[in-house]
């Protein structure tokens, strides 16, 4: 198997999900190996083969896994059976939420955060790319508002991103995310005016301010971890994205060597 789960959002029937790094795909340097973004100049058949690896890993179908162009914004897309995964993959949005059985939504990040929810009852799925524009922006009270159910109800985990000892960041961006959240333990000094932030920790606390209570936060830095996970901010925007991907279906009885 590849990637990592949310014990969270594993405990609840009939939803698949899974958060993929850069093991067990096809790209070569400096792609190496599961990249699954045709714009950063991969052979294009090379992604193709990464996504099926990712969609056998879901449980899903061909075209039956749904992205977007991501912008950094708040807007959130609904996905049903009638959607085309090639148009919708030139739409701008951050979010994309389906309803629909079999089908899955994911986004592709190197240093953003991926946030995936799921009701409890297995009605409906959301995936959510979240840098900081986006966290502080609204795009996660966005997913919750296109999700339309009771916080109590939702679970939500937040995937590999940059970690606090990595994401160095300016003042105006301490200051966007203090109008909020508290920031309080979030944020630690750094050299002259800068600081370092916890952007997996200001997802979970935006997620519990809007009631949701449930949330994983899965771990891993994708600056640290250069063997697991593609990163922007590390490798200077040559890389690959990872993706993280949830579905409405069972998930897949795989043994643990499947693409390692």
């Amino acid at each position: 198997m590849l990637g990592v789960t949310s014990p969270l959002l594993s405990s609840i029937p009939g939803v698949s999900h899974r958060f993929f790094g850069r093991i067990g795909g096809t790209s070569p340097h400096p792609f190496n190996a599961l990249n699954t973004s045709h714009d950063v100049d991969d052979a294009p058949a090379r992604v193709d083969e990464n996504l099926a690896r990712v969609r056998f890993q879901l449980g899903v179908a061909k075209d039956a896994l749904f992205t977007v162009k991501q912008v950094h914004g708040a807007k959130v897309v609904v996905v049903d059976a009638a959607a085309d995964a090639l148009e919708l993959r030139t739409t701008s949005a951050d979010g994309l939420l389906t309803r629909s059985p079999g089908l899955a939504v994911g986004v592709r990040t190197a240093d953003c955060a991926p946030l995936l929810l799921a009701t409890d009852d297995a009605s409906a799925v959301v995936a959510v790319h979240a840098g900081w524009r986006g966290a502080v922006g609204g795009v996660i009270e966005a997913a919750l508002a296109t999700l339309n159910a009771d916080p109590a109800h939702v679970v939500a985990a937040v995937g590999p991103c940059i970690g606090p000892r990595s994401f160095e960041v300016g003042p105006e961006v301490v200051n966007q995310a203090s109008a909020v959240v508290d920031v309080a333990g979030l944020v630690l000094p750094g050299p002259g005016d800068r600081s370092f932030i916890d952007l997996a920790g200001l997802c979970r606390r935006i997620l519990e301010r809007a009631g949701v209570q449930r949330v994983d936060v899965v771990g891993g830095c994708t600056v640290e971890q250069a063997a697991l996970y593609f990163s922007h901010r590390r490798d200077q925007g040559h890389t690959g994205r990872q993706m993280s991907a949830i579905a409405l279906c069972t998930p897949p009885d795989l043994d643990d060597e499947s693409f390692a």
